[in-house]
């Protein structure tokens, strides 16, 4: 894996959760953030398994998949609002799709690399106030 770089150092400690249906990417992912310093505060492959970690678990910062085997992600992204938690989506969608109500909100295109996983966290952060 990639060794930690300046720009996800400030991520250390971070807690991530993960809403990916593809194992292969959600394993890229948690391997990244590993590498990144940060903590995996759970993964969710589905709908409804992702609305209740998303209403429960401990986490710092979502990464969400638009697409959730057939099903989009935004009542998640809706939960996460609620509890008042950043969130970036992760797509392999082009730059154009309809985000909905969460048009404001990063967008981490796949293929994923640490750089713009790093950078896609970071903006995330920043645009909900928080420091990363």
């Amino acid at each position: 894996m990639m060794p930690a770089t300046s720009v996800q150092r400030p991520l250390q400690g971070l807690r991530v959760l993960i809403v990916e249906d593809e194992w292969l990417i959600a394993a890229h992912l948690k391997d990244l953030l590993t590498d990144m310093g940060c903590q995996i505060a759970g993964h969710a492959s589905h709908q409804r398994q992702a609305l209740d970690v998303a209403s429960k678990a401990e986490f710092d910062i979502a990464l969400l998949d638009i697409n959730l085997a057939g099903s989009d992600v935004f009542p998640v992204a809706k939960a996460i609002t609620e509890r008042r938690l950043p969130f970036a989506f992760v797509t392999g969608y082009g730059a154009g799709h309809n985000m909905g109500p969460y048009g404001d909100r990063p967008v981490l295109q796949k293929p994923i690399t640490a750089l713009g996983l790093g950078n896609v966290l970071k903006k995330a952060l920043e645009a909900d106030g928080a420091k990363p």
